[in-house]
């Protein structure tokens, strides 16, 4: 349909609903969803579609014009008044456009999520439009994330020793211990590039863990080669 070309899809997230909770109770939370969802539903009017898609997320379509990010985050500048109690709140917002013979609804909420989370991460109280760079980032990340589980199942993670030298003496008295990804075509991963998605994703832990007990078999076997006092980082 050429008339979806000026369509938009977001989702609005409230900042810090949980917090919320946590300190007023679910009951005064309901009521914050509430109050926030009648002000957008009075603002946004019929022309826009409106629903509660999470526990603290509402998902917006509509015209450019009607579902316009600063014309909605700029609702939350008055605060809401919830059982005599004014609260005020922000929210964050991720969009994408609907052009036509583009993606599905499923793909353009999952697209509109991407951009929230964009948004969440940098842009927290305002918003982020999606674009197709952030689709393949995403993609290039799980890729590389699989790519990295498959490593350390087969065990193409290794150690590297980088030598600590006095200059006085040129005697060897320390080493650190780094780690290195080869690709089974030979190449290398960077570490600041497979390092933040191991922490993100909570597989640090285990390779932290392996990575300690290889350095210290290495330094026992170092030490029993009569090299001592070598410490090791």
């Amino acid at each position: 349909d050429s008339s979806l070309h000026d369509d938009v899809v977001a989702i609005l997230d409230i900042d810090d609903f949980s917090e919320i909770n946590d300190a007023l109770g679910h009951q005064q939370g309901d009521r914050l969803l509430q109050a926030v969802a009648e002000r957008l539903k009075q603002e946004l009017g019929p022309d826009a579609v409106l629903a509660r898609i999470g526990s603290d997320t509402f998902g917006l379509m509509g015209p450019s014009s009607m579902v316009d990010p600063m014309r909605v985050l700029a609702l939350f500048r008055a605060p809401f008044v919830v059982q005599d109690d004014a609260m005020v709140v922000t929210a964050t917002m991720g969009l994408t456009r609907l052009v036509p013979g583009g993606v599905c609804g499923r793909d353009a909420l999952k697209d509109a999520n991407i951009a929230l989370k964009r948004a969440k991460k940098s842009r927290r109280g305002s918003f982020v439009v999606f674009s197709a760079e952030m689709g393949s980032d995403i993609r290039e990340r799980v890729r590389l994330l699989q790519s990295l589980r498959s490593a350390v199942e087969s065990e193409r993670l290794f150690i590297v020793y980088q030598p600590q030298v006095n200059l006085s003496t040129g005697d060897v008295v320390g080493m650190e211990a780094l780690i290195r990804w080869k690709n089974e075509d030979g190449t290398f991963v960077p570490p600041d590039k497979f390092i933040p998605l191991a922490e993100a994703s909570g597989m640090i832990i285990a390779i932290g863990d392996w990575v300690l007990r290889m350095a210290c078999f290495e330094l026992v076997r170092l030490q029993s080669l009569g090299l001592t006092k070598l410490r090791m980082s």
